[in-house]
């Protein structure tokens, strides 16, 4: 099938739109419930967010999309220059912080336009869609790789994703959203962890063993009483989940994606 991707631009710019003003339902619902410190400005934050069209953080994020395409699907433009252009229109057209510098080290100048928009091609055989993450420089920067032995336990496993965010939770805005990419090549499990951070929270892992897994992670990472923005009440994930590739029999990577508590994402389906 061929996918226009120009036919379905309004639609991805209009959700990337949507995901800096609007809060993610799964969040709002838990924030309605939760009765803590802070609990009546972080739901007046999203309340007037909505209300005047303002971004719900101050951090509009880099744009990082996966690309689901199926092998059955093709298209003909340069997604480099498309989902760029996306990004351009979106952050001038709403005033939105431009996050993005051109070189990382040397010089650091802004682009002034929030690009180049993070691509990812991910072959499936379901549907093709396009999924995005609007990611803040809080979150992104407890990115984690650690290349396990294959011989770990379940417990040993559980406690070194639990230490990383014992030490590190507080920094990303809390109650936080874990990713978690298991196995593969280090960085097939480091986009797996994103992935992983696109699932909504209730939508357990359906391989053998791993919905269990997660619900432990969940369990222990709550355990650390960390809480909302760091302030020990209420919940530290929302959601932990995983996804998986097979492993070289002498390897065992672990990445761990950690997104802020607005979880700013979406997806776009490609239909016939």
């Amino acid at each position: 099938m061929f996918i226009d991707l120009e036919k379905y631009k309004d639609q991805i710019k209009n959700k990337l739109i949507r995901s800096n003003l609007i809060i993610n339902p799964e969040v709002k619902n838990y924030l309605r419930n939760y009765k803590g410190p802070f609990n009546e400005i972080l739901n007046k934050n999203y309340y007037f967010s909505e209300k005047n069209k303002l971004p719900l953080c101050q951090d509009t994020g880099i744009i990082e999309f996966f690309f689901f395409i199926n092998n059955n699907d093709y298209f003909n433009v340069s997604l480099q220059d498309f989902f760029d252009s996306i990004v351009q229109e979106v952050y001038k057209e709403n005033n939105f912080r431009y996050s993005t510098v051109e070189d990382p080290f040397i010089n650091r100048k802004n682009s002034f336009d929030n690009t180049p928009a993070m691509i990812n091609i991910i072959p499936t055989k379901e549907k093709s869609k396009l999924a995005f993450l609007i990611k803040g420089g809080g979150s992104e920067n407890l990115s984690f790789l650690k290349m396990l032995k294959p011989t770990i336990n379940k417990d040993e496993l559980i406690k070194t994703i639990s230490n990383h965010i014992e030490d590190n939770g507080s920094r990303a805005c809390p109650p936080l959203i874990v990713g978690i990419g298991l196995g593969g090549t280090s960085e097939k499990a480091m986009l797996n962890s994103k992935i992983s951070l696109l699932k909504n929270f209730n939508d357990y892992n359906c391989e053998e063993g791993y919905d269990m897994l997660e619900k432990e992670i969940e369990d222990r990472l709550n355990n650390l009483k960390i809480g909302v923005q760091g302030l020990k009440e209420g919940k530290t994930v929302l959601s932990a989940k995983i996804t998986t590739l097979p492993s070289h029999i002498a390897s065992l990577a672990l990445a761990i994606s950690v997104d802020c508590y607005l979880n700013r994402k979406g997806v776009v389906v490609f239909e016939k």
